[in-house]
């Protein structure tokens, strides 16, 4: 076996490896999305461990930004007056957990008078650690050991004051014509809130009856993000005929939903 066939055979695996080795992962966390306003200063986060075998785990908290995509990255240049990694306490911060157990985080917010009104934000990240690294491949010349390591993270906001946000749909648009095609709907957020809600189109039939057809639930536009595009599926593997579809923006988590912002799209 000639060496380039080697190195792509190992590279192969090394894949193949890493995607099992993430699907295996024992990590929950409870709740998904912590929010400290009115006045709270100190919440809780549960985190599980569903496998078999003990677990062992580190947390810390990370800035991340959004991209328009929706998704989250590491964020470095996080704007100093939004950073509220400082004033966030939270223990135990590296642990394990038997199987089928919990631990319990306790995160408390400090100097919660000396911050401005606003919406602040940082990301609680749990890394499952690996127990080993494992040789997936060798020869003579060279080996390879890998450690995998998979992680959660949740946003962790903290609201103080009378905050507003304006949602709007700026558009709402195939991405082709084709039967595969996707909804491309664009959503645009101002203001000093972050909104938090569901993704819902609904098709309104001929007769004026409505069926959901598409949700997203759970999504946010997190600031200072202005402008987020989501590409929405259909439940049911294919779109309806006939009719038009209804795009609804709404809040939840709370006692009483609210609409931010809806259009239409033609079918």
């Amino acid at each position: 076996m000639n060496n380039n066939f080697l190195k792509y055979f190992i590279f192969l695996s090394l894949i193949s490896f890493q995607q099992k080795a993430f699907s295996r992962a024992d990590l929950l966390i409870t709740p998904n999305r912590l929010v400290l306003e009115q006045g709270q200063r100190s919440a809780k986060i549960t985190i599980s461990n569903p496998g078999d075998e003990i677990g062992n785990y580190k947390v810390e908290l990370v800035n991340k930004k959004m991209l328009s995509n929706g998704k989250l990255e590491d964020d470095n240049a996080y704007p100093m007056d939004k950073n509220i990694k400082s004033k966030m306490r939270f223990s135990p911060r590296k642990f394990s957990i038997g199987p089928q157990k919990t631990q319990v985080i306790r995160v408390m917010l400090r100097d919660l008078a000396k911050l401005n009104n606003g919406e602040y934000r940082t990301h609680l990240r749990v890394k499952l650690l690996p127990k080993a690294s494992k040789n997936i491949a060798q020869n003579e010349e060279f080996s390879i050991n890998i450690r995998s390591t998979f992680s959660i993270s949740i946003p962790m906001i903290v609201k103080k004051g009378k905050l507003d946000s304006k949602i709007k749909v700026e558009s709402a648009s195939w991405s082709s014509k084709s039967a595969d095609k996707v909804a491309l709907v664009e959503i645009s957020r101002s203001g000093s809130e972050s909104p938090y809600g569901d993704l819902k189109l609904v098709h309104i039939q001929e007769d004026g009856s409505e069926e959901v057809v598409s949700l997203l639930k759970g999504v946010s536009i997190y600031a200072p993000l202005k402008k987020r595009v989501f590409k929405v599926k259909p439940q049911s593997g294919s779109w309806p005929t006939g009719g038009k579809l209804k795009v609804l923006y709404s809040s939840s988590g709370k006692k009483t939903s609210m609409t931010y912002t809806e259009s239409e799209l033609k079918l």
